[in-house]
């Protein structure tokens, strides 16, 4: 016996996000976290042409609270639009004295790109994401993601490169 199965288009996704669990965040280090988010989230999008139309930030205290604020942008998948909107949400959720042991993005209210023709940059985060995924996530950076203007991993030094 042979059934058939029928397949239609794949659907979009409504939201994306990514959450990244650590040991005892201080501030200084959930700002590269953000970058980090930011460049996935952006790739993600970019992957599925879609733009999103609102962030929202999640840290996750010791005890397992979490703590969120959402904002809505212009259509975008620039990683440095989702950083710049990530930091000015920050100040509203973090509180000194606290423990967080997990940050996290996603984006919400997502719309097709409607895009004919790719600008440059987008021309040249595409080729940043086929680098990232033949050669590791992280390999290619942008800089206005960057705090720093070499990173380190895996005990390899990496260059950051002005894509933007």
């Amino acid at each position: 016996i042979v059934y058939s199965i029928e397949t239609g288009p794949t659907p979009l996704p409504s939201s994306i996000q990514r959450m990244r669990t650590r040991s005892a965040l201080t501030r200084i280090e959930i700002e590269p976290e953000f970058a980090r988010h930011a460049e996935v989230l952006a790739g993600r999008l970019r992957a599925v042409g879609m733009l999103a139309g609102a962030l929202t930030v999640t840290l996750k205290r010791a005890d397992f609270t979490l703590r969120s604020e959402s904002a809505k942008i212009p259509p975008t998948r620039s990683p440095s639009a989702l950083l710049r909107t990530a930091r000015e949400l920050l100040p509203r959720l973090f509180r000194s004295g606290e423990t967080y042991r997990a940050t996290g993005l996603s984006v919400h209210a997502l719309s097709p790109s409607e895009s004919l023709f790719p600008s440059r940059l987008d021309e040249a985060l595409a080729a940043a994401d086929k680098v990232n995924r033949h050669y590791g996530s992280g390999t290619i950076h942008l800089l206005s993601t960057q705090s720093t203007a070499v990173t380190h991993s895996r005990g390899l030094a990496r260059e950051t490169f002005v894509l933007e």
